[in-house]
C-alpha cells in the first residue's frame, strides 16, 4: 500500500495522527 493511499494515510498520520491508520 504505497501508493496514492499508501502517502495519503502516512500524510494523514502527520497532520493528525489517526485518520486512516487502518487502511
Amino acid at each position: 500500500m504505497r501508493t496514492r493511499a499508501g502517502r495519503a494515510i502516512i500524510n494523514a498520520r502527520r497532520r493528525k495522527g489517526r485518520t486512516r491508520l487502518s487502511a
